[in-house]
């Protein structure tokens, strides 16, 4: 699949379209140089290997419903609300106060994030949520 260059005049770094995912190639000069590392990684990708995580930030369940589709046996959704349907949803428990949430948030004093609710070594292990 190819990747369609779409950087405006005005940006610093390039920016490409593949499918129907934006990257954001921060960390490049130009667009070849990004798609010609993005092509060598690929081929280091090992798929059986690989683990996706999605955070929902309004994502729609039709959405979820297909993320949880994806032949990926490591992957996981936090979601806010409980997702009975979704088999990779993992229910973050986070105050309701909160306006501009992330699950990258400190959860108290001790130095705990949201994310540390699940357990990452069964999940990554045992492949349990």
């Amino acid at each position: 699949m190819e990747i369609i260059d779409v950087t405006p005049p005005e940006c610093s770094y390039p920016i490409g379209i593949l499918g129907e995912c934006t990257i954001h190639f921060l960390h490049y000069k130009n667009f070849k140089d990004a798609v010609l590392c993005w092509e060598r990684r690929i081929k280091r990708l090992d798929i059986e290997n690989m683990s996706l995580i999605l955070i929902d930030n309004g994502i729609s369940t039709r959405e979820l419903e297909a993320f949880d589709k994806l032949p990926i046996k490591n992957k996981i959704a936090f979601v806010r609300y409980e997702k009975t349907r979704i088999n990779c949803a993992y229910k973050i428990d986070y105050p309701l106060n909160i306006k501009d949430f992330k699950i990258t948030d400190y959860l108290g004093f001790w130095g705990r994030r949201y994310y540390d609710q699940l357990n990452f070594v069964d999940f990554f292990t045992k492949h349990e949520l």
